[in-house]
């Protein structure tokens, strides 16, 4: 055997700590599972309510630009 190999105990030694290093990632892995869940589903929400709110007849803006010029016409009452 070469000098550098593990006796048994030692191999057993280094079997646990990495059992327990696997154990530890995967509870890492399974919370940043759940943030980026908690994340994307938030992100969703957000979107679908904009879309809703871009959607509705009742968002038009006060005024705009008007494309022929390029001057911001206004919107509202008119004089008599």
């Amino acid at each position: 055997m070469e000098n550098d190999a593990l006796s048994a105990p030692q191999m057993d030694g280094r079997v646990t700590e990495l059992e327990d290093e696997v154990a530890r990632l995967k509870s890492q892995l399974a919370r940043a599972k759940g943030i980026n869940d908690v994340m994307w589903e938030t992100l969703t929400q957000n979107a679908a309510a904009q879309g809703k709110e871009l959607a509705a007849p009742d968002q038009v803006p006060d005024s705009h630009e008007d494309a022929a010029d390029g001057r911001e016409r206004k919107r509202g009452k008119t004089k008599a």
